[in-house]
């Protein structure tokens, strides 16, 4: 190089390997602001040229329901497509020009939809409801939006109500969904007693034994 700026200077084709590849980092380098958004004091900090190639992205407030949730991860994941509006509930297959019965098959009374079903429901709102006593919570459901706003900032918290609420909203969330599919396609139902117990039981087999403690009906 002799003297050149080695910034700017082309790489050499006489060089190794390792320096070649140090040399093609300067555009990344430059990408992220150049020398000042890659040092703290007169330190090469790899954590900061990190976050700044990270930029910047609002926060999603559910976060903490999926990604800190200590359920199974098939709870987890149909809870992801829930928030997500993901699921294959009736309104988006009709929407897709899938011939269908348009009314929910759990209270046959209004129009199916992830919000309708978890857990405006009467039926997936008892559930919930009693859910919620087990848990010392003494109020009404509402709907699935307004539910996981209220997961999502109970999760923030780290006490064992807060762990168990997150737990028992996933876990709730699949149970229900697996109980329509039966419904529709094996026609066998179960009562919301029966649910509540087997939500429980599920979520008691994935805590700490301080924590199942809480959840004895």
């Amino acid at each position: 190089m002799k003297g050149r700026e080695p910034v700017t200077c082309p790489i050499p084709t006489s060089c190794s390997w390792a320096l070649k590849k140090i040399l093609e980092c300067r555009e990344i380098v430059q990408n992220v602001g150049g020398w000042k958004n890659t040092t703290t004091g007169t330190n090469y900090s790899i954590k900061k040229v990190y976050t700044t190639m990270q930029g910047t992205y609002p926060k999603v407030a559910r976060r903490r329901v999926i990604c800190n949730n200590k359920d199974s991860p098939r709870s987890i994941f149909v809870t992801w497509l829930a928030a997500l509006n993901r699921l294959s509930t009736t309104n988006r297959l009709i929407s897709w020009g899938i011939q269908c019965t348009a009314q929910c098959v759990l209270c046959s009374s209004v129009a199916e939809s992830a919000e309708h079903l978890f857990f405006d429901c009467s039926f997936s709102s008892d559930i919930w409801k009693k859910i919620l006593g087990v848990l010392g919570i003494r109020r009404s459901s509402f709907g699935f939006s307004q539910e996981l706003s209220i997961v999502a900032y109970q999760s923030r918290k780290t006490g064992a109500t807060a762990t168990l609420y997150a737990m028992c909203f996933a876990e709730a969330v699949y149970a229900i969904w697996l109980h329509r599919n039966l419904l529709i396609f094996s026609k066998t139902s179960k009562t919301p007693i029966q649910l509540v117990k087997e939500i429980l039981f599920k979520v008691s087999c994935r805590c700490y034994e301080e924590l199942s403690s809480k959840l004895l009906m």
